[in-house]
Parts: structure tokens; C-alpha cells; sequence
């Protein structure tokens, strides 16, 4: 969606077709908004809901996003082309085997899986890295903090301390001056 709504909201004329998968009729998000960009053209844009689990009264496609559906709602030469394909892991798979099927080269392929239920992100050495960089960066910040509070607590509360920044120790100190 959102790079359906920045080519809206720059004027693109770059012709797209969302071949949208979901299961049912009442799973399709931004249902309204596309229908709107689709009717104003901005971006010219058509829209294939493609239902998997559909109800007698559904007049939408049924199934899966597969070769067939592919050839029939993007024509016949798809090797061109640039395939952004978004959803569950078990989606994005499906399309780019069906993509592939059709010639596709890997490179007009740009996928990015997503779960709810756990995280899809690719593991490489360098997020590995950054992940371990990351928590030793918040234990040192935390023990800096940790410090400092102790160092501050010890340098205010103490009975015995006469030094100046203690509110209470100055205005008593103002008063008998007085």
C-alpha cells in the first residue's frame, strides 16, 4: 500500500496490476481505498482480488495466485516485468514459483514475507552482528545509568555530607546567616 499511495501521491502514470490474495471476502484490507485509486486511475491501477476460501455468493477470482492466473491477468510476456511480491512466507514462496515457472528472472523479483506469528526477517552474519551489537550497547547504557545513579545517590543522601548542592542544606544554611 504504501507504494501504491507514493505513486499516487506523486502523479505516477506507471501501470500496475495487484494481484491481491486473501481468504476470504472480509479479509481484504484497504479494500475502499483501492477501489478509489483503481476508479481515479491515480495510479493506473487494476485491481484482482483472488479469494482462496470463497462463499457461494463470491463473485471475486477463486484459488491461488498460480501460472494460470499470472498469464491471464498480466499477459504473455512477463520476463519484462518488475514483481513485488508481499505477504506470509508460505505466499511469497508460491508466487515466485510460479513467477519462475514463467520465466521470470530472479532479479524483476523483490519479496518481502511477514508473519504475525513469528519473525520472517533473513538471518545473515551482519544482522547477527547488529543484533549483538545492539544489546551490548543497551547493557553498557545500563550499567552507565545504573552508575550514575548510584554515584549521585551517594554524593546527596549521605548524613554527613556538607557539600552545596543540597537544597535543604542551603536554605538551612541561608537562615542561620540571616
Amino acid at each position: 500500500m504504501s507504494m501504491l499511495r507514493h505513486m499516487r501521491d506523486t502523479g505516477s502514470q506507471r501501470p500496475v496490476t495487484l494481484l491481491f490474495a486473501n481468504k476470504t471476502e472480509s479479509d481484504i484490507v484497504f479494500h475502499d481505498e483501492l477501489a478509489k485509486m483503481q476508479a481515479a486511475q491515480q495510479p493506473p491501477l487494476r485491481v484482482v482480488h483472488i479469494i482462496s476460501r470463497p462463499d457461494e455468493s463470491c463473485t471475486k477470482e477463486r484459488g491461488h495466485i498460480d501460472v494460470e492466473k499470472l498469464d491471464r491477468w498480466l499477459g504473455d510476456d512477463l520476463t519484462g516485468k518488475g514483481y513485488y511480491i508481499c505477504g506470509p512466507a508460505s505466499l511469497t514462496k508460491q508466487v515466485a514459483k510460479a513467477l519462475r515457472q514463467c520465466k521470470v528472472p530472479q532479479d524483476r523479483m523483490h519479496a518481502e514475507s511477514f508473519s504475525l506469528l513469528e519473525d520472517t526477517a533473513p538471518v545473515t552474519w551482519r544482522s547477527v552482528q547488529r543484533s549483538w551489537a545492539t544489546v551490548v550497547m543497551v547493557c553498557v547504557t545500563l550499567v552507565l545509568v545504573v552508575v550514575a545513579a548510584v554515584m549521585r545517590a551517594d554524593g546527596t543522601t549521605s548524613p554527613d555530607d556538607h557539600g552545596e548542592h543540597s537544597p535543604a542544606k542551603s536554605a538551612h544554611s541561608h537562615s542561620n546567616h540571616e
